[in-house]
């Protein structure tokens, strides 16, 4: 009877914990990859914000991945940790739908709410799909290394669609950066030093080997994205950084005069806390001196106010108060 009982319960956590991981790879995937990576910047789409932001396919994803989310965790021992705490998420999306309904595009602010509330709803759950550490750190290991071999493979077969090309017509001062499947290469770098700190997790819970070829091959697509590298960002910046450099300024000495202030300014801030520390401790000792200094000239004033008396006393003794 027991080993019916056992052989009952190991079915049931296996199917568990595959269900587990097949819905953590599938949200883990849509969301840093989703279903249209290599966006073309080239066309007069990318210049309209609303255009291709949505299809019928995408949404039907999301409902599907939201339906399961929602499915495994309320039948999930834990299921009482979902959406907490409640009374304060009902207060702020209660706050979402109101200032929605007064606004301008209603719809707009609402659709806006019920996606971040099944966001919030897949978020709560995503920690429960894991079995333990190491297999939340082996999920999270292998869903890194996919989206690297993604966007690895765009730069080596589509470099057109993964680097920013002179062509594009919101900006092509950004040609040669990379940005893999990622819209932008600011995403894709934000993306990559995610990525690397994932893989330090990974080398110290799963795989050390796995963890080093993450932080490698993050930090390399990290390098040539050039994320906020304002000095690339557009030609006439580069230009007009170089002019500064050859000297430029050297015709405004105010210029420099407000520079070396701030410079030792900035020197004087880094060196106020020592400072500070040390006129405090100046100031103690010289209280502690003038204390002192103070209790030994009374002590002295002491000493010849009782010697006058003493004299005054001894003439007075004597009888010669004339003098």
């Amino acid at each position: 009877m027991d080993r019916a009982g056992y052989g009952e319960v190991e079915p049931t956590n296996a199917v568990k914990a595959r269900v587990g991981t097949v819905l953590f790879m599938a949200i883990f995937l849509f969301f840093w990859i989703s279903i249209n990576p290599f966006v073309d910047l080239t066309g007069e789409a990318v210049l309209d914000p609303s255009a291709g932001n949505s299809n019928r396919l995408n949404q039907i994803i999301s409902l599907l991945l939201f339906t399961g989310m929602l499915g495994y965790g309320l039948v999930h021992p834990l299921r009482e940790a979902i959406l907490q705490p409640r009374a304060l998420l009902a207060i702020l999306f209660s706050w979402f739908i109101f200032v929605s309904l007064v606004s301008a595009h209603p719809m707009l602010g609402i659709k806006g709410a019920i996606l971040a509330l099944m966001v919030t709803v897949n978020a709560s759950v995503y920690l429960l799909l894991p079995a333990s550490e190491r297999h939340f750190a082996k999920m999270l290991g292998i869903g890194i290394l996919i989206m690297l071999a993604v966007a690895y493979y765009g730069i080596v077969f589509k470099p057109q669609l993964a680097i920013h090309q002179a062509s594009e017509l919101r900006e092509p001062m950004n040609a040669g950066l990379w940005r893999g499947h990622f819209p932008h290469k600011n995403s894709a770098a934000a993306a990559m030093v995610i990525a690397a700190f994932i893989g330090l997790y990974v080398m110290n819970t799963w795989s050390r080997f796995a963890g080093i070829v993450i932080v490698a091959l993050s930090f390399v697509f990290l390098v040539n994205t050039g994320g906020q590298d304002v000095d690339r960002d557009a030609a006439g910046h580069s230009a007009a950084r170089a002019h500064i450099r050859e000297g430029a300024l050297s015709s405004y000495p105010d210029c420099r005069r407000w520079r070396r202030s701030f410079q030792s300014l900035r020197g004087g801030l880094r060196r106020l806390r020592p400072a500070r520390r040390f006129h405090q401790r100046a100031r103690h000792r010289c209280d502690l001196y003038q204390s002192r200094r103070y209790l030994a000239l009374r002590l002295r004033r002491a000493r010849r106010t009782a010697s006058h008396r003493l004299w005054l006393q001894g003439l007075l003794a004597d009888g010669r108060t004339g003098l």
